[in-house]
Order: structure tokens, then C-alpha cells, then sequence
């Protein structure tokens, strides 16, 4: 079975769960929006760390969602599960040659979130993401792109806090920031006292409708 197939899967099994648990109350939305994504980008040398400054990528994500009421209160608290695509990543310039080299990190993410209404109808959101690396591509500086794939873990974890506000007819706006936790791209040298930390950093800006 191919990852796509697997997230689908998954994904199903999550809808039947919860829509055999909670039926009426689940609720199905479709999103996409804007990601502003860089990275904590360290090198370690013989004990020593130092940050590397990494500029914005901008991009976007697409996906969609379940939620559903988890007090007998409805929509005061709700559980919200959603499958996303998000191209990530980040830009690096060199001010000797003014050149400007993109690196291209996409994935399959799959936040689980808690969502508050402050008040009606203003929420507050937060929780855990788990994220499956599909592709890691860099610029070459010629106009093309390479596969660095194997520099990087498959796995992605991290935590989402966000804000989102609901309009009438179903459409929502929302506003995430997503801080990685997972060390995605571990890369030691031989015969050297030199290796790399990257842990992801996104935030989003986004547009949905709940069905």
C-alpha cells in the first residue's frame, strides 16, 4: 500500500470511528490557505552550537477536516482531526553573490486539535501534529532542483496553537503557528566533529467551509 492509499485509509477509519461515536454532531471542512515556513537551523561543532539565520518560503497548504463536540454543551469544546498537505521549507541568500537557493520540504500532516469557543464566534485551537516527509528538494543555483530526500527523517512532530473565526453560511478564517519538535534532518559528517539540527517552523493563514 503507497502513502497516498495509507493516509486515505486511515483518514477512513478515523471518519467511521468517530461518525459511528458521535453521528450527527460530526462536521466535515475543506481548507487551504497561505504557509510562511523557515526552520531552527543549527550546526554543532565539538560541542558548540550556533544558529544559522534561514529566510521565509512562502507557499501553501490543502486539505480537510472532522470535528465534533466533546461536551454536552454544543461547540463550547470541540476535538478537530484534519489531513493536510503543506509545502514547507525555506530560502537562503548569500550576500557575496546576492544568489538566493530554495529548499522544498512537503509532507502529510495530521493534526489532532482542541478547539475553545471564546466566545461566538471567535475559537481558540490548539494540540499535537504528526507529519510524514514526502519530498526534500534544493535549488541547485542553475535553475533546477535536486532530491536531498535523504538527508532528512520521514517523520515530523510538533505542536499547533492558533485562532480561527467563523462567518455565516459555513466559511471560516484561520490563523496557526506550528513549532516542530522533531530533529528532521540529523546529518553527521565522518571524520568530523560537524553535524546539523533542523526542526520545522510555519505559520499559516487560511480560508475553509464546513459543510
Amino acid at each position: 500500500m503507497n502513502l497516498r492509499k495509507l493516509s486515505f485509509t486511515l483518514l477512513l477509519l478515523i471518519i467511521t470511528s468517530l461518525n459511528n461515536s458521535f453521528g450527527q454532531s460530526l462536521n466535515f471542512s475543506a481548507k487551504g490557505g497561505l504557509n510562511i515556513s523557515n526552520a531552527k537551523f543549527s550546526v554543532i561543532v565539538e560541542g558548540s552550537s550556533s544558529n544559522r539565520d534561514l529566510n521565509n518560503r512562502l507557499s501553501f497548504f490543502v486539505g480537510g477536516s472532522i470535528d465534533f463536540s466533546i461536551l454536552s454543551k454544543k461547540d463550547v469544546l470541540q476535538m478537530q482531526v484534519e489531513l493536510l498537505y503543506s509545502r514547507e521549507g525555506h530560502t537562503l541568500s548569500y550576500q557575496s553573490t546576492d544568489d538566493i537557493r530554495k529548499f522544498n520540504l512537503d509532507q502529510l500532516k495530521l493534526p489532532v486539535l482542541l478547539k475553545y469557543k471564546l466566545f461566538n464566534p471567535f475559537y481558540l485551537v490548539g494540540g499535537g501534529y504528526a507529519g510524514y516527509i514526502i519530498n526534500v528538494q534544493e535549488d541547485t543555483g542553475t535553475g533546477g532542483l535536486r532530491s536531498i530526500k535523504d538527508r532528512y527523517n520521514n517523520f515530523d512532530t510538533g505542536i499547533v496553537i492558533g485562532v480561527e473565526y467563523h462567518f455565516n453560511l459555513g466559511i471560516f478564517i484561520e490563523s496557526r503557528y506550528n513549532y516542530g519538535f522533531a530533529d528532521i534532518s540529523p546529518i553527521e559528517f565522518r571524520n568530523s566533529t560537524i553535524k546539523h539540527n533542523y526542526k520545522n517552523r510555519l505559520v499559516q493563514f487560511g480560508v475553509g467551509y464546513t459543510f
